[in-house]
């Protein structure tokens, strides 16, 4: 598919090591395209408005509108597993008139959220759209009925959701992608015909901590997906590190005092 190339992926990480795997496939899937690291173990305050890290993808996007068409934002945890999804989205965009896709923020054993809006672990839109929500956003919007007909009374708020509603007030088209349970790793599966194309695996914070997710360690199941993700893409993990990926300093907000501390975010070495 010729738009592929045009694509920029967009992640914010807190540098745990899922990061070097997530970022290996996007590069395995997509070698001519782009990836960009946020640092997302600061500014998660949404007060902070359009100085919000969650918020940060936007302006590195738009930075980028003269190189790139398509955007995708992705979080550490999520692993694409099958390229074809991305052109499926693409499609949609280019021939059915959708604006943003990805995930409904109702899914299985996670989340009961607004059914309007997605759960950013996976999303995909065009820049020149996202630049024009943007151009004039609504930080204060509230949903009522005249942005969406889905129901109002929703029992789980993300403060991230006036993204979507600044689409729908501007008549943009959103859509979603099936999500299932997927019972191996006790994660979310993006599926499309019974094909599975994206693994998010949910609480990366605590991913070294074994607390019972589902009747499995929740360190048990990130230990059991790299497994898998190695065989299937015959992923050599020490060579992963040493010949794909390059460390950056970042600065890191302690609880109680601010230091420097050094700490490895994985970016590949093409970037």
């Amino acid at each position: 598919m010729q738009q592929l190339h045009k694509i920029l992926f967009l992640t914010p990480t807190i540098g745990t090591r899922w990061i070097t795997y997530q970022q290996y496939l996007l590069h395995y899937h997509f070698p001519k395209s782009k990836t960009k690291l946020i640092n997302g173990t600061e500014r998660w305050n949404f007060k902070l408005q359009e100085n919000c890290v969650w918020f940060d993808f936007i302006k590195l996007a738009i930075k980028d509108e003269n190189s790139f068409d398509y955007f995708v934002h992705i979080d550490e945890d999520c692993f694409l597993l099958d390229s074809d999804i991305i052109e499926y989205c693409i499609n949609l965009i280019n021939k059915k008139g959708i604006d943003l896709i990805g995930p409904k923020d109702i899914i299985e054993n996670f989340r009961d959220g607004d059914p309007s809006s997605l759960n950013s672990f996976f999303m995909i839109g065009k820049i020149s759209t996202l630049k024009d929500v943007w151009s004039q956003f609504d930080f204060e919007l509230k949903k009522n009925h005249t942005i969406s007909s889905e129901n109002t009374n929703i029992k789980h708020q993300e403060p991230y959701y006036v993204f979507f509603w600044n689409y729908y007030v501007k008549n943009y088209k959103i859509d979603f992608l099936d999500t299932n349970f997927d019972s191996r790793f006790n994660c979310t599966a993006i599926t499309k015909n019974n094909t599975t194309y994206a693994l998010h695996m949910w609480f990366t914070r605590e991913w070294f901590k074994n607390f019972d997710l589902y009747g499995m360690p929740n360190n048990k199941r990130y230990f059991l997906v790299e497994e898998y993700l190695k065989t299937k893409f015959n992923i050599n993990r020490l060579k992963l590190k040493l010949e794909y990926l390059k460390p950056v300093l970042i600065k890191i907000k302690l609880k109680g005092f601010t230091g420097r501390l050094l700490t490895f975010i994985f970016r590949y070495k093409n970037e």
